[in-house]
């Protein structure tokens, strides 16, 4: 999960509310040096480089998302992200009420949002902001809830779920075992037994095999490179 200064969840809603940033970001066609000379005349230096940052995630989350140019995330969380398409070919399976556990940004959570009516859960206050601005982005934030909270602490296991369990829980790259995700093995497996049905959003190389029988696991490529191996459990099992 990310950690934050306490002052970045204001920096962002700075920037929600002043939209016309982002096209003097756009238009300006000189130098980065003379871009940001110009935006700290007129905006707080904190947020120039939110911006200048958010912009050219932007620029690279095209590769993902359709609407990416309006789109809220940070590095971390948009590397994470489940491309677009991948998202919409999984939604499909959902209906009714949805927890969306490990939220993020909203990249799965928006494209559930067009299914059924879902809960995104993430321990990060800013990406539980990113994630309200992304789903109206979208079109769905009247089928979006979304809670600050620890997965601990949400005792409902009403409907079905989507978990898109941390593989950079720590500072390095991404971890390939399955038992140093965050949430791990042992809790994924009991969440499986909780609700009715769901998804586990896994890397296709993890070490998945035989970690939860019962289950069908779904490989899912996208323009020729698989990009994850999805834990089907539940009413929603092939």
């Amino acid at each position: 999960m990310t950690s934050e200064f306490p002052s970045e969840l204001d920096c962002f809603k700075q920037l929600y509310q002043q939209p016309e940033i982002f096209e003097i970001i756009r238009e300006h066609s000189g130098s980065e040096f003379h871009l940001q000379k110009q935006l700290r005349k007129t905006y707080a230096e904190d947020a120039v480089r939110a911006a200048l940052t958010l912009a050219e995630l932007r620029k690279r989350g095209r590769a993902k998302f359709s609407r990416a140019d309006q789109m809220w995330f940070d590095r971390k969380s948009l590397e994470q992200a489940t491309p677009e398409l991948v998202s919409q070919h999984k939604a499909a399976r959902f209906s009714g009420m949805v927890y969306d556990f490990c939220c993020g940004m909203g990249g799965d959570l928006v494209a559930l949002g067009e299914h059924a009516a879902v809960t995104g859960v993430d321990i990060s206050p800013v990406l539980c902001q990113f994630a309200a601005w992304n789903s109206e982005v979208y079109g769905v934030s009247s089928s979006v809830n979304l809670l600050n909270q620890r997965l601990e602490e949400i005792q409902d296991r009403q409907g079905r779920l989507h978990i898109d369990p941390d593989r950079r829980p720590h500072s390095g790259g991404k971890v390939i075992r399955i038992e140093d995700y965050l949430p791990g093995l042992e809790t994924l497996q009991e969440l499986i037994s909780q609700f009715q049905g769901g998804a586990i959003k896994l890397s296709p190389a993890s070490n998945f095999a035989g970690k939860f029988p019962g289950t069908e696991a779904e490989l899912i490529s996208l323009n020729g490179e698989c990009k994850e191996a999805t834990i089907w459990f539940g009413d929603l099992a092939g």
